[in-house]
């Protein structure tokens, strides 16, 4: 069954269990059903629900609701449900996700350095459809190891790299953190497939980058499906957030 097909299932049965939940509530108190079957609550309890699931060292997907979100998701081939990937860092009972995004999506025009934000904050449901949980096979050595790489980037302030020049390591795009975390975590056991842009997709990258053509189909780049694509990762679960 398609991915995504699998999604709205899983979030059909997840209503019908709210919704259950909410009828029998309304027997007897009227506000709780209210309350229960409201979107932006429903939306919260599925960010709660899968911080029950998430570890340290998931690949987080995003789908943002932006016009540079749609771009992006345009140079993936396969599967073109998310914009945005981070990686998750759990702490007791929170979640965050480091990530580094464009100036022009949720960071300042001046300030595009790498984050460490909560996961409610980058999935929010005001600017994305829903989010999904990917899991790479590391160790808990590895694990660690991908961490303590984060947290380096993250002290340096490695900005976002608009030229999407996987040469370049003082600056870096989302998919391409993903995967030097890898590379060193795993000492080059996981990498993650390179690709070069069609003609089509060429064309609107180079307006995109304000690149040349020929700039552009030199340079090979990790497209946001291609975290989903791998021998060593495992789709865990895509939640839809309720409009």
């Amino acid at each position: 069954m398609p991915l995504f097909l699998q999604s709205m299932l899983k979030l059909y049965c997840y209503i019908f269990f709210i919704a259950a939940v909410s009828f029998l509530y309304a027997c007897g108190n009227s506000a709780s059903a209210r309350i229960s079957t409201d979107p932006k609550w429903q939306n919260l309890q599925l960010i709660a629900a899968s911080k029950t699931i998430i570890r340290s060292g998931d690949i987080i997907l995003r789908s943002g609701k932006d016009f540079t979100s749609y771009r992006i998701r345009e140079l993936s081939d396969n599967d073109k449900t998310y914009s945005h990937a981070g990686i998750a860092f759990v702490q007791d009972t929170n979640v965050y996700i480091y990530h580094i995004t464009p100036p022009d999506l949720d960071e300042p025009l001046s300030d595009t350095a790498m984050r460490m934000e909560p996961l409610e904050k980058f999935a929010s449901p005001s600017h994305c459809f829903g989010f999904g949980i990917v899991r790479y096979q590391l160790s808990d050595s590895e694990t660690g190891a991908a961490l303590h790489y984060l947290d380096s980037l993250y002290k340096k302030k490695v900005s976002f790299d608009h030229y999407f020049d996987l040469e370049e390591h003082q600056k870096m795009y989302c998919s391409e953190m993903v995967d030097n975390t890898l590379h060193y975590a795993s000492h080059n056991r996981i990498v993650l497939h390179r690709k070069y842009f069609t003609k089509l997709q060429a064309l609107k990258a180079a307006k995109y980058f304000h690149s040349t053509l020929d700039e552009v189909n030199r340079r090979a780049y990790i497209s946001i499906d291609n975290l989903q694509i791998n021998p060593f990762s495992t789709s865990i679960h895509n939640y839809v957030f309720i409009k």
